[in-house]
């Protein structure tokens, strides 16, 4: 593209306050800049404190947290990982059990883009 077209671009984007789809740029990219974690309370000390240090992390990485607070519940917990399973996410981070691990690797492998996944556990 030439630079007088991209400056006129970028100045009718100025002038209509225009916000690109992050979301269709993340399919373009092929990657999303976000990573999800999965936690059974957000209130609990532990997974606050972690989400935090995480977070700090991705933002240096230029990537963003998606936190997804299950209450412990494994109809919750099935829930997100269906819409993780929509390849919105880059990552996911399991701070959660109710499932089995195996249906973890399942759901990842579901996926037409296999996510990773990191599990931690609180003891």
């Amino acid at each position: 593209m030439a630079p007088e077209t991209r400056m006129k671009i970028e100045q009718a984007m100025k002038e209509l306050n225009y916000i690109p789809n992050e979301l269709a740029r993340s399919m373009f990219k092929q990657k999303a800049g976000i990573v999800a974690m999965l936690v059974p309370d957000i209130r609990h000390p532990y997974f606050s404190s972690l989400a935090r240090h995480i977070e700090d992390e991705l933002y240096k990485n230029d990537c963003k947290l998606m936190l997804c607070s299950t209450g412990d519940d494994p109809e919750r917990e099935k829930e997100y990982m269906k819409i993780l399973r929509s390849n919105i996410v880059d990552g996911v981070i399991m701070g959660v059990n109710n499932q089995k691990r195996n249906n973890y690797s399942e759901t990842s492998q579901k996926s037409l883009n296999p996510y990773q996944a990191v599990m931690v556990r609180c003891r």
